[in-house]
């Protein structure tokens, strides 16, 4: 523990494993649900931080491939 009294490392956060019919845009409300982003700005964040979760890397059009555990970008 640091003296702030937060851990030395954190694990990086993560979502899922993804459910079958669970939407990026669904995902991307719950896992930043106080988040003062647009939800397609996150949606674009997810994409990029999770390239292999999706049928075509980088497409917002590609479909999420069930089972995926994305990470979360800060």
């Amino acid at each position: 523990m640091l003296p702030t009294g937060k851990p030395a490392f954190a694990a990086p956060a993560t979502y899922g494993p993804v459910r079958a019919g669970e939407t990026l845009w669904q995902i991307a409300g719950r896992a930043y649900p106080r988040a003062h982003l647009e939800r397609d700005q996150v949606m674009l964040a997810l994409i990029q931080a999770n390239p292999s979760a999706f049928s075509v890397p980088r497409n917002i059009n590609a479909i999420l491939r069930v089972g995926a555990v994305l990470q979360l970008p800060p």
